[in-house]
């Protein structure tokens, strides 16, 4: 029941949206008039369905304007809610998509759940018109013929499902039997089709854009019912599985709450998941905490982090051009994390962390102060001290060698004239050996660094190729049980006490210490962002480590504790 109040208010707040945009609904009949919301485009007093100003439509409030829209939005959102309590019908077919738009509609207008092929009277006497058709009348009756046929779908695994109800709700939609509230009569019509086949369809992941190309798509052409219907399909791919809809929703949610994207620029976007086993190629446009966001011949294509490897995650910028497969790895499902294979420093990387080294900084600034002392100048030896950067790599033998320091007496600074020097001179040639030692140092430093930097990385290197596996599904069982239980069973299966054993070793083995820190204290973002992984991957490696080394712990402690109460054997003599 709360979920069902927080989707009513949600509702509510939408609708707002649907009543004012022009192109709500672009696939009309050609004989009833564009409408948005509550209000017509243009006048069709000859049908008889609006007030004297040829807008609005006729209703039992009376009201126009937005004490209308307050009162109609606050009606539906309830009705909605009501309606989705209601047991399922035993047949799905047109009278029960009349009953729906009756229930939704009925304390709005006296025509709820009449479709506008038939007159209807009003209470003021007026009738309205009827076009010259018979369009809805055969739409509804292969619609009722194609459901009963098909026993309401049941018995359709998902994929068969989601083929017959796409169609279906393409050919309901062009037919659109309602002079309004077709969109919404037609959404539970077929979420409650779904239900009575043991299947799931959520409308809420789908943007108004999304939507009407998927309708536009299957519009009547060259004599047929149903035109290009594989947009229409793809729409109910995505909604009917529930992977896809995680993400969707997910995704939008993130969006919205982080201002990145408001609700109105959201609708007026085609976003999408991809076809499983589709190569796409688009321009990276940013990404949620589990998602990426690609714009693909305009649309958005969203990937889940977890697709692709971490590497690739932590790589990609903004409006950079990128290609990914949809396809989940063979077994990805059961590792937490995959081998990453990170590539060697290169020269240009290992000379800009020296540069960045604390203490090569330390002892370059003590150079350029000495350099200041003896030459006037701070920075005069600057080209010889990057040569040593560039030149450790040859090894310290060739950097001695080849450094020839400048101490040239002429460049020192100060004056001196015929055996007479100034202070400053004197203090220059005073300087000449601490400031050659210096550089000696700083030839040390920078050596030293080197090899700590390179060895760092080997260190990374290994840690990354290491493959974090999710616990076996033996572990993962025990993961919940009270400690007295789980001891029991490990007691029992040594075999499972030693896996636990092995995965914490992993886990200290593949983490470094700030990513071990997020772990500790549930900063998944931190993790995910540092690793290269969706946030939902990283609060499930927080949550299961966690809980291993809990085990672990317990179990290491219990057996500390079996050692000391052990009694001592005392020998007869």
């Amino acid at each position: 029941m709360e979920d069902q109040l927080i989707n009513a208010r949600s509702l509510a707040d939408r609708l707002s949206y649907y009543a004012n945009t022009r192109d709500y609904i672009q696939n009309m009949n050609n004989y009833i008039p564009k409408i948005y919301g509550l209000h017509l485009s243009c006048p069709i007093l000859t049908y008889g369905y609006t007030y004297s100003d040829g807008m609005t439509l006729k209703n039992k409030y009376g009201m126009k304007g937005k004490d209308f829209e307050k009162r109609y939005k606050s009606d539906l959102a309830a009705a909605i809610v009501n309606l989705r309590q209601e047991p399922l019908p035993e047949k799905f077919d047109s009278s029960y998509l009349k009953y729906i738009h009756q229930r939704l509609y009925e304390k709005t207008f006296e025509w709820a759940g009449c479709t506008c092929d038939t007159p209807f009277t009003f209470s003021d006497g007026t009738v309205t018109k009827v076009p010259v058709s018979n369009k809805i009348k055969e739409g509804l009756e292969r619609i009722d013929q194609t459901f009963a046929e098909k026993n309401n779908l049941q018995g359709f695994s998902r994929e068969e499902f989601i083929q017959e109800a796409s169609t279906m709700f393409a050919l309901l939609n062009n037919i659109h039997p309602f002079i309004v509230g077709n969109k919404y009569a037609q959404r539970i019509f077929f979420e409650q089709l779904a239900e009575a086949a043991g299947h799931k369809l959520d409308f809420s992941v789908v943007t108004e854009r999304r939507m009407r190309f998927a309708i536009n798509a299957a519009l009547p052409s060259d004599g047929k019912d149903i035109d290009d219907i594989s947009p229409m399909h793809h729409l109910f791919e995505d909604i009917s599985n529930p992977e896809k809809v995680v993400v969707l929703k997910e995704f939008m949610t993130y969006m919205r709450e982080m201002d990145i994207i408001s609700f109105l620029e959201m609708q007026n976007k085609l976003i999408v998941m991809p076809n499983e086993g589709e190569t796409y190629t688009g321009i990276y446009k940013g990404c949620s905490l589990d998602s990426i966001m690609l714009m693909v011949k305009g649309s958005y294509v969203l990937c889940q982090k977890d697709y692709l490897s971490p590497a690739t995650v932590k790589a990609l910028r903004l409006d950079d051009k990128f290609t990914f497969t949809a396809s989940m790895s063979k077994g990805f499902e059961n590792i937490l994390l995959p081998e990453e294979k990170l590539s060697s420093l290169t020269e240009k990387e290992i000379v800009g962390r020296i540069i960045k080294n604390s203490s090569v900084k330390k002892c370059r600034r003590e150079i350029e102060g000495l350099s200041k002392i003896v030459y006037g100048n701070s920075r005069i030896v600057n080209d010889y001290m990057d040569l040593i950067n560039m030149d450790s790599s040859l090894g310290e033998h060739h950097v001695r060698n080849v450094m020839n320091f400048p101490q040239v007496a002429s460049k020192f600074s100060g004056i001196k004239i015929l055996g007479l020097k100034t202070k400053k001179r004197k203090q220059a040639e005073a300087n000449v050996s601490d400031l050659s030692k210096k550089i000696d140092d700083y030839i040390n430093v920078v050596i030293s660094t080197r090899e700590s930097i390179i060895q760092e990385h080997q260190l990374v290197q290994e840690r990354y190729q290491q493959v974090l596996k999710m616990p076996s599904q033996a572990v993962r069982d025990i993961l919940n049980l009270p400690k007295e239980d789980r001891m029991t069973i490990l007691n029992a299966d040594p075999s499972l006490y030693k896996e636990v054993e092995d995965f914490v070793n992993r886990v200290k083995v593949r983490f470094s210490p700030s990513e071990h820190n997020a772990i500790g204290k549930n900063r998944y973002e931190q993790l995910a962002q540092s690793v290269g992984i969706s946030v939902n991957k990283a609060k499930q490696i927080s949550d299961i480590t966690k809980k291993v080394q809990e085990i672990c712990m317990q179990a290491r402690a219990l057996k500390v504790s079996d050692v000391r109460v052990k009694p001592a054997v005392h020998l007869a003599v």
